[in-house]
């Protein structure tokens, strides 16, 4: 069995590079979207396992991207973890009811997200 693959969806490229050397270093895959409209695609075209997603992203929020991903059968059942810097009462309860498997705010120590990834989908 190959390498999990992981997607970042984030607009900060300095977030994306961080996780990817984290995640990369521990053996997994990697793929990064500054946008939601490339990250959904590049979810249903390379059978990705887990997403870490930010919330806020340019043209289209975090909540419609998961939408979008839970309203198709190729990424329907990707674990989605969003790390964010968002923190308004109600975004960690309705990210929960759009299938988010675990909400992280920013900043948040990259080992740590490393081994919550681990803990949710392995590491092959």
């Amino acid at each position: 069995m190959g390498a999990k693959r992981v997607l970042i969806i984030d607009g900060d490229a300095d977030s994306r590079a961080v996780y990817r050397i984290m995640l990369e270093h521990r053996d997994y895959e990697v793929y990064e979207a500054e946008t939601g409209a490339e990250g959904v695609e590049l979810a249903k075209s390379l059978a990705i396992d887990l997403v870490v997603m930010e919330l806020t992203l340019r043209r289209e929020d975090g909540y419609s991207v998961m939408e979008r991903m839970r309203s198709d059968a190729k990424t329907r059942n990707v674990c989605i973890v969003v790390v964010t810097a968002r923190a308004l009462r109600d975004d960690e309860g309705r990210a929960a009811a759009l299938g988010c498997a675990l909400f992280m705010l920013k900043p948040v120590e990259p080992n740590l997200l490393v081994s919550e990834i681990g803990r949710l989908i392995g590491t092959k």
